[in-house]
């Protein structure tokens, strides 16, 4: 098979239309017919600004987060 791993990050406390944006990019790939999405949360990361996300602080809501789909080559057409 021919295909992509598409992979996003976010952070754990992301939200959009009032959900978890990682919980709703996993929806949207079920939605899509997509054979399969993984959520994962990580321990420890930092983005482009340098600030360190971690699960260390008072609040796990800073936790990265890295959503991972492995697609075809015509479902990334979609």
């Amino acid at each position: 098979m021919k295909g992509f791993l598409v992979t996003f990050f976010t952070q754990q406390n992301r939200r959009y239309q009032r959900k978890m944006l990682g919980d709703w990019v996993v929806d949207l790939a079920k939605e899509m017919g997509l054979r399969g999405a993984t959520l994962s949360t990580g321990i420890e990361g930092f983005g482009h600004t340098g600030r360190l996300h971690s699960s260390h602080f008072f609040e796990l809501a800073d936790q990265p987060t890295e959503i991972r789909m492995a697609i075809t080559e015509d479902e990334s057409e979609q």
